[in-house]
């Protein structure tokens, strides 16, 4: 178990490094780790931003892939086989959770349009479920 924990964190590791990276050093990458596949894609918004997070979860095997996005682009790399939920998070917006299958080899392209998030109600006083003044019992 500890070199299976160790061998995703290496891979996290490459995806926030190379997130964002040199589309030829990434082929390179995905030639060295056969067996896996890619995704790559575009994320807009109506209003400027920077950095959205890219996630990727493998529902087969419980592995989460994150990456940022720069200029609005995005890439992951080493991607085990299997089914995906693929979402974009960035404060003050939100998108839809699409479902992909990623193949041993593929490359695939998703592109993302953020929509601006409806406000949220922030309560006054409370913290984890106490009030003001409150104690935790016990």
């Amino acid at each position: 178990m500890p070199h299976q924990r160790t061998f995703l964190f290496a891979i996290l590791g490459l995806l926030c490094l190379l997130g964002c990276g040199d589309s030829g050093m990434i082929d390179t990458l995905q030639n060295q780790v056969p067996g896996t596949g890619m995704l790559s894609g575009q994320v807009t918004a109506p209003t400027a931003f920077q950095a959205a997070r890219v996630y990727a979860k493998n529902v087969d095997k419980d592995i989460l892939y994150m990456v940022f996005t720069g200029g609005g682009l995005y890439q992951t790399v080493a991607m085990l086989p299997g089914s995906y939920e693929v979402w974009v998070e960035k404060p003050g917006f939100e998108s839809d959770r699409q479902e992909i299958q990623v193949e041993a080899g593929a490359a695939l392209k998703l592109d993302f349009s953020l929509r601006e998030a409806p406000p949220q109600a922030v309560g006054q006083g409370g913290f984890m479920g106490f009030e003001r003044g409150e104690r935790a019992k016990g």
